[in-house]
């Protein structure tokens, strides 16, 4: 494992070097051909200390300071970089459209979102009770749909985001917190309590929802017995 680590760092440290000789197109190339093969080894070696990681780090490190370098085409680094986040399992180019949002400029973001919009329309809406199946594939195009939301659509579409999959009660809890810290208390209590109404046997954890049903003068609701466990991101594979 160490071996395979000094040797991928060595080639890494080649790769940086060339940025200093204006071959910046060629090290993003290279960059996102080593992504490819360092994710490919991890699928075969005990990463429990991150080395691996570190490797996909620097080499994203990299890519970037040469995009903004090269200025490659817009629209194909969108696009590749939006396909890696919604099929990669190793977080590679996670967040991309708030990385590279400079490199991107306005044409590269808008086809970005025109992939991220058109992946998202063929997701199926789950309400309270429905199965999720494809949880995890779900879960990359729903990230990618609230990054965009956050970067600039505000929080009505965030919570339209968010509530395409109502199956599990903690959604509620999530765009509850979204509300509040957007200042909109009494959004966040109704979404609190519709969460209550939907799985009055569970306990809703004691915090900003409470606290937002404290400060519109109608906690009881949100204090009531409402056990909402946080699911969390599906694991990713084991280094």
């Amino acid at each position: 494992m160490y071996d395979y680590w000094r040797r991928a760092y060595t080639v890494i440290d080649g790769i940086e070097a060339l940025l200093d000789q204006d071959r910046t197109k060629a090290v993003i190339e290279l960059c996102e051909y080593a992504l490819r093969r360092v994710e490919q080894a991890i699928e075969l070696v005990d990463d429990s200390d991150g080395s691996m990681g570190e490797l996909l780090d620097r080499l994203q490190d990299i890519h970037l300071t040469a995009c903004k370098a090269a200025k490659p085409d817009p629209q194909a680094l969108a696009k590749r970089l939006f396909d890696w986040e919604l099929h990669g399992d190793w977080d590679t180019f996670r967040d991309a459209v708030l990385t590279y949002a400079e490199v991107l400029g306005d044409k590269g973001l808008k086809h970005y979102r025109e992939l991220a919009e058109a992946a998202w329309a063929a997701v199926p809406t789950l309400g309270p009770g429905d199965g999720n199946p494809d949880r995890y594939r779900r879960f990359n195009i729903k990230h990618i749909m609230e990054t965009l939301a956050q970067a600039g659509g505000g929080l009505d579409e965030l919570i339209a985001v968010k509530q395409r999959d109502l199956s599990s009660s903690y959604t509620f809890l999530e765009i509850a917190q979204a509300c509040r810290q957007a200042g909109a208390e009494d959004r966040a209590l109704a979404w609190a309590e519709k969460g209550l109404a939907g799985s009055p046997r569970r306990r809703l954890h004691g915090g900003p929802v409470a606290r937002t049903g404290q400060a519109a003068g109608k906690a009881a609701p949100a204090r009531r017995n409402l056990d909402l466990s946080t699911p969390g991101r599906p694991l990713r594979r084991a280094h």
